[in-house]
């Protein structure tokens, strides 16, 4: 029970890998971080260009990439994120978590 309580209560993490090496929490997240992702709609295939296509129902503020931002307004101080995208290409929304695609695995 006290091991518990520990794990609830530590900030950090150490994982042990199979080497008997200790590898940390921050470094587990890093290795998920540098796999490639593709950006793609889910419907039809369209890849976005990295130019400013979307913008703010709420704010208003000028148009910004959603991937960049990942689907959160850039405007510091409105503070708005979506959970859907529309594509440029087809004018279909999808869920933004649904355009990230994993290259290789």
């Amino acid at each position: 029970m006290k091991i518990w309580s520990m794990l609830l209560i530590s900030p950090k993490i150490e994982f042990i890998n199979t080497n008997k090496k200790v590898v940390s929490s921050a470094k587990k997240s890093e290795e998920k971080n540098t796999k490639s992702v593709r950006i793609r709609c889910p419907i039809c295939g369209w890849q976005p260009d990295g130019k400013a296509y979307w913008g703010c129902e709420k704010c208003h503020c000028p148009p910004f990439d959603t991937f960049k931002t990942h689907a959160h307004c850039p405007n510091p101080k409105c503070g708005n994120s979506w959970t859907y995208t529309l594509c440029i290409a087809c004018r279909k929304r999808s869920s933004h978590e649904d355009w990230y695609v994993e290259i290789g695995d």
